[in-house]
Parts: structure tokens; sequence; C-alpha cells
């Protein structure tokens, strides 16, 4: 987020929307992520009166980037809570369906507040917000879409690496000598050492 969030269309997209979402799914918790919205802030901040970025996006709309973050966070959150290691087709399914919802509401919070109320359209229509939903949703749902499939990539490396290989679940579990040994219903299992 720091490294992409001053350029909405510059040579790395903005990935903050990205970055919510996977801070839902990996971090969570309501304390998290008011410290990402403190970051997103004052990269903001830090862009626009110390870097030269355009004030452009600062209108009175911007307040309500908190309700449409959390909608990334919350869905991100969703995920985890349903995330089941075994089932890696179902999680992505779910993490992709997931993301693709929470970022569709994050754009129209987003979009149709700042058409509304940021004060940048002279004559704002219904016409003219759906020509530009039509214009620009594409665009902020595939970026994050792009950075969080990455992000699944490399998790999955990730994993395929640093864990090893799981014994089928039909296998027996292995005793100290040996594979382990039924013992009769009814019968007590004798000790073989002295101690």
């Amino acid at each position: 987020m720091f490294a992409t969030r001053q350029y909405h269309f510059g040579p790395l997209p903005d990935a903050s929307w990205a970055v919510f979402f996977l801070g839902g799914l990996y971090l969570g918790g309501t304390r998290v992520f008011a410290l990402f919205m403190v970051a997103a802030v004052a990269i903001d901040y830090i862009a626009t009166e110390h870097l030269g970025v355009s004030t452009y996006c600062l209108s009175p709309a911007y307040v309500f980037l908190l309700p449409a973050y959390a909608t990334l966070w919350l869905g991100g959150a969703v995920v985890a809570r349903r995330w089941r290691r075994e089932r890696p087709v179902r999680n992505g399914a779910l993490a992709a369906v997931a993301l693709t919802l929470s970022v569709s509401v994050c754009f129209l919070v987003s979009n149709g507040t700042f058409y509304w109320f940021g004060g940048r359209v002279p004559m704002p229509s219904l016409s003219g917000w759906v020509a530009n939903l039509r214009d620009w949703y594409g665009y902020f749902l595939a970026v994050p879409c792009a950075y969080a499939a990455g992000a699944g990539l490399l998790r999955g490396l990730a994993e395929r690496v640093a864990v090893p290989a799981l014994p089928p679940a039909h296998a027996e579990p292995l005793a100290q000598g040996g594979p382990s040994q039924e013992v009769p219903s009814g019968t007590a299992a004798r000790s073989t050492g002295g101690g």
C-alpha cells in the first residue's frame, strides 16, 4: 500500500483495496483495520501535501472510504472464518466470490459518494453516474483481483515448500516400533518394559 497508493494509474496500480481485503483475511480484528485506515489516510496526506499528488480525490466524500474499506476487510474476514486447509479449491472459489462482492460494494460506495457528494461533477445525474460506473468498474475490479490472485499464488507456493506432504487420511499412524496394533476389547495392553 505504501508503494502504490499515491499512484492510481501509475507504473503499479493502487493496491489498497487488495491490501484491505487481504488484511481482513490474514490479520482480522477491528484494531488492525483501524491501523490500516490510519496508514491509508497518512499516505494520502503525505502524497498530497509533500509529494505533489493531486488533491482531486480528496473531497467531502473522502469520509465514505471508511465504510467502503470496511466492506473489503469484512469480505476477507468472512473467508478467513470459513477457510479449511484441506479444501484448497473451495477456499479459492470462496475467496474469489467474497473478493468480487466486497470490491463491488466498495466500488459502489466510494464511486457513488464521490460522484454525488464529492463536488467534482457540476451537474450529477443518474445516467451520468451509470456511465461513470460502466467506465470505471472493470478497472477497479481487475486491480484488486490481480493483486489478490498474486498473493494467493505466493501463499500456495509457500505452503508447498514449507509444509511436508501429509500422509493419506487412510494411512495408519505409526507407533514407536512400527504400525499400531489394535487391542481387542476387554483386554489390556501389556507393558513391555519395566519402569
